[in-house]
């Protein structure tokens, strides 16, 4: 019985992977304590949704790296594209990946 349950829950890492890389512009809106508040909980949705990547933030620029399964990721893309604390979003790379290249 535990070895059917196990089956239909795979491993993530057996799952097809992508890799999206975004830039977009910040918003004046956004200070640096609601940049720091918005990291830690996108934080914790990102590990229970099995997206791991890298979010730079420079002279009022984005940069992020994110990778996990196209079912989770490629919606939260589409928020992230409608997201009022940035603008201008452009995204620089999708690709499949066979493993990860960020630890969650």
């Amino acid at each position: 019985m535990i070895s059917w349950i196990c089956g239909l829950f795979p491993n993530i890492e057996k799952r097809p992977l992508i890799q999206i890389v975004y830039t977009s512009l910040v918003s004046d809106r956004v200070d640096a304590g609601e940049f720091f508040a918005m990291v830690q909980g996108v934080s914790r949705k990102f590990a229970s949704m099995g997206i791991t990547g890298r979010l730079i933030f420079a002279d009022g620029r984005f940069f992020q790296a994110l990778e996990g399964p196209p079912l989770n990721l490629d919606p939260w893309i589409r928020d992230i594209e409608c997201d009022p604390r940035h603008y201008s979003m452009a995204i620089v790379l999708r690709r499949s990946v066979e493993k990860r290249q960020f630890e969650g």
